[in-house]
Parts: structure tokens; sequence; C-alpha cells
């Protein structure tokens, strides 16, 4: 084999050894990156999929359209109210009874595996008698 590589021409043997140090340098850091992407990607999607199994949430993901979410939110709440404010933002004021408080927190688990949104922290809450006041800022996305 010595024998081989003495006849190999010097510039030859270099772009070998260049090719070698880029393989080591580039391409097996990526795949690295992308084995850890692979896992964290498979990781989230089992979340999820206990929370879609959770709250029984078989429809697709779907486009948020303001008229659209208070049609479909106003049966499990006293009042909806929904306010633009630009940039795809959207306060959400809603009012519920304080006996069912399990709707809301249900509601706020779901709303980002039922719409493409992300709800912008914090949540105000206002408690009064017989009802809780909150409201909640959307982003569309």
């Amino acid at each position: 084999m010595s024998e081989t590589l003495k006849k190999i021409p010097l510039i030859n043997k270099l772009v070998y050894l260049l090719a070698i140090i880029i393989l080591i340098a580039w391409v097996v850091p990526n795949i690295i990156t992308y084995i850890n992407n692979m896992k964290g990607y498979k990781e989230h999607n089992q979340e999820l999929q206990k929370a879609s199994s959770k709250y029984a949430i078989t429809a697709p993901t779907k486009a948020f359209s303001p008229t659209v979410f208070q049609e479909e939110i106003k049966p499990l709440f006293s009042k909806v109210n929904i306010t633009e404010l630009g940039q795809k933002k959207y306060e959400v004021a809603i009012q519920i009874k304080k006996e069912d408080l399990k709707k809301l927190k249900g509601f706020i688990e779901t709303i980002s595996l039922r719409y493409y949104v992300e709800i912008i922290q914090p949540l105000k809450l206002d408690a009064k008698e017989e009802t809780i006041n909150l409201k909640i800022t959307l982003k569309a996305l």
C-alpha cells in the first residue's frame, strides 16, 4: 500500500486530504444537527398528539378569522368581543361564569391546536362576584 501512495502525485494527495477535512468539518456536524432536530420534532409531535387526544381534537388546525373564531367560541362563554389591534394582532375579551372555569382552561390549552395563533402573554384576568373577565392578545400566524 505504501508503494501505491508513493506513486500518487502530491496534488492528488492534497485534494483527498481536503475532501476528508471538508467531510469532517462540514458534513458531520450538519448530520448531527439534523438528527437532533428530528428528535426534537418527534418529541414536540408526541406532545401535540397527547394534547389533541386529551381534548378530542380531530379537526385540522385552521387559519385565524376573527368572525369565524367569535362564532365558534360564543357557545362556550357568556360574552365574547374581538378587537383588531393591527399587524395581525387581536384582543379577545371573554366573560365567563366562575362555575365554567374548566371550559376556560381547556380553551386556553387548545387554542393553538385549533387555530394558527400565538397567545401573547400576559393574560389579563379580572374576577368579579359571579364572573371572570379575561383579555387575551392573539397574533394570527
